[in-house]
């Protein structure tokens, strides 16, 4: 699975009521053919930016945000940043706001814990500044007054205080930098960020504190900055249109100059102003719902009497319906506008590939007589390419020619030995490449003759998946008894070698509360399904029936665990999905 963090942007302060939102209005994206054009009749000049490459090799681009000076040099660092690796973030495709921080739970992982797991809000969870790992010093994980240190090195002391909750989450942690600075995560009652109390959520978990997000930044003076968020009343996240899935977190303000000793009350300030956008997105970990459904529209910075010091616009526009940052436009503290910061992106299409003239340039079961069970990709030799593999229950393979990039293999029947050989065929394409059609070292595939596979009655086939974590696909079957009541009687996963042309069959015991399942109780063949349904890092295997469902996890190299779908979240209405970007009137897709 393509490990994705999902950034929960930080945050936090005192309550602030939400103005009306109104929807992002999208112009064209600019390209070699929408050139925009230099107004004379604003000011000289352009907004700051940085244009870089990053040590992975992603495209940059830093614009600060200018802002008033504050008291002693405590005053918030923001910029806007892009990324050409990043996915879409609060300015659309690559772009984020930056300078905010949060403290999340975090599961086990194997570099410090020897095993993955995900988070389960209890006092299983460890923690984690800005991604950064907390490693208890002193104390108990979690407890009052217990400190930590970060995995990373960066010279400051954590210390959590209070508990909240069943499982008594810290209530705040307090964070001393070598410079001084000190950084409170969570104390603020909006900074806090509590689990879903929605009455459809797991009331089991309404308690607990999901992330702490950064509230204030002080010094031994009192000098002070504080951050406010929004407050609402689904576990202080916000919802978007009477959305109860549509939960989002947002900085609306940032304040500073304030002074804690002299009672003196922030007067700069940074104030955020956002739109609905059309791309909405929701996002879960550990069955928490995140929303994006907000693009930042504009920032505007002031100082005493709100007298004006900067101003950001951002304009928008769709590309195959993701919302991109178009411009960025500045203001003085006269409210003249320079000229906008365009942006212009790549297409980002993939490397044309021209296939050899073929009736069937895709593998196509209906070129098989027999009983044809399915054909599988995956790369089964771990060469990067993906492979074909195919089966017929029948053994009789009447076939035609066809072409693909892999290797081409096909199931024979197990040897003596337990093992399954594959016979090879091979491939050949034609690829562009500056211009010029260029020959790959690829193969063209000659199936002729007859292969078989003594597959027995397989149910749902094969589930393609890199099980014992090789970097070769492996596959992993369930087989039934024949007759009119069939049953389950063992499940196999097959290992492929190095080559891919021979697999090592590791078999399994079938679950004691699976063993009497009658395999008629399974609708249809979709029942088996494969993916990180926990968020611990490894494939998960749930086979459905009519009453329960049937759990592995790899990473414990068993079957053998029955869940009722009763202990899964029932869902007690149904919610819309959003409409789809069509021209013509859709009905709503229901979960």
């Amino acid at each position: 699975m393509k490990k994705i963090l999902l950034l929960l942007l930080p945050f936090l302060g005192s309550f602030f009521v939400l103005p009306a939102q109104t929807d992002i209005k999208y112009q064209p994206l600019y390209s070699a053919s929408n050139t925009p054009s230099v107004s004379i009749d604003l000011q000289v000049g352009s907004t700051a930016g940085d244009l870089n490459v990053s040590p992975s090799g992603a495209a940059t681009y830093t614009i600060p945000i200018s802002i008033a000076p504050g008291t002693h040099g405590v005053v918030p660092q923001l910029s806007i940043n892009y990324s050409s690796q990043a996915g879409s973030g609060l300015l659309g495709m690559g772009w984020n706001l930056s300078g905010l921080s949060a403290i999340s739970r975090t599961g086990k992982n194997t570099v410090y814990d020897g095993e993955v797991t995900p988070v389960k809000l209890t006092n299983e969870d460890f923690f984690a500044l800005d991604g950064n790992r907390l490693i208890v010093t002193s104390g108990t994980n979690g407890a009052a007054e217990a400190t930590y240190a970060t995995k990373m090195e960066t010279f400051s002391k954590i210390t959590s205080y209070g508990s909240v909750g069943s499982t008594q989450s810290p209530q705040y942690f307090i964070v001393e930098m070598k410079n001084g600075l000190i950084y409170e995560y969570g104390n603020s009652t909006d900074s806090r960020i509590m689990t879903d109390t929605r009455p459809q959520a797991q009331p089991s978990l309404s308690d607990r504190v999901f992330s702490w997000q950064l509230n204030k930044i002080r010094d031994q003076y009192g000098n002070y900055v504080e951050y406010i968020y929004q407050l609402s009343e689904h576990g202080s996240m916000v919802t978007i249109d009477g959305d109860p899935f549509g939960r989002e977190i947002k900085v609306r303000e940032i304040r500073y100059t304030g002074n804690s000793i002299n009672n003196l009350l922030p007067y700069n300030k940074i104030i955020f102003d956002y739109g609905r956008r059309e791309d909405k997105n929701v996002g879960y970990q550990a069955g928490q719902g995140l929303a994006s459904r907000s693009l930042l529209r504009k920032i505007t910075v002031t100082t005493e009497n709100d007298q004006l010091v900067r101003q950001y616009d951002f304009s928008y526009a769709l590309n195959k319906g993701i919302s991109h940052l178009r411009s960025v436009q500045e203001s003085g503290s006269d409210g003249l506008k320079m000229n906008p910061t365009y942006f212009r992106y790549g297409n980002g299409s993939e490397p044309i590939v021209l296939v050899e003239a073929s009736n069937n340039p895709i593998f196509n079961s209906n070129d098989y007589e027999g009983n044809f069970t399915d054909a599988y990709k995956g790369d089964f030799n771990g060469d990067g390419f993906d492979d074909i593999l195919s089966c017929s229950e029948t053994g009789w393979f009447d076939t035609k020619d066809y072409y693909y990039q892999g290797l081409t293999i096909m199931l024979q029947k197990p040897s003596a030995d337990g093992t399954l050989s594959f016979s090879k065929g091979a491939s050949r394409v034609y690829s562009l490449s500056n211009g010029e059609l260029v020959k790959a070292k690829l193969r063209k595939t000659d199936l002729f003759g007859n292969s078989t596979f003594d597959s027995g009655n397989i149910l749902n086939t094969f589930a393609p998946v890199d099980f014992n974590k090789d970097g070769r696909i492996d596959l992993v079957t369930i087989h039934v008894e024949e007759g009119k009541f069939p049953r389950i009687t063992k499940i196999e996963v097959l290992s492929p070698s190095q080559d891919g042309l021979t697999f090592e069959i590791s078999q399994f015991p079938v679950p004691k509360n699976l063993q009497n399942q009658n395999v008629r109780s399974f609708p249809d063949v979709e029942n088996f399904h494969v993916g990180d349904f926990d968020g611990d890092g490894n494939m998960d295997y749930i086979l459905l029936t009519a009453d329960n469902s049937f759990v592995s996890y790899p990473s414990k190299q068993i079957f053998n665990e029955i869940i009722n779908l009763s202990d899964v979240n029932p869902l007690t209405q149904r919610y819309p999905f959003e409409q789809p970007h069509v021209a013509s009137p859709q009905k709503p897709l229901y979960l």
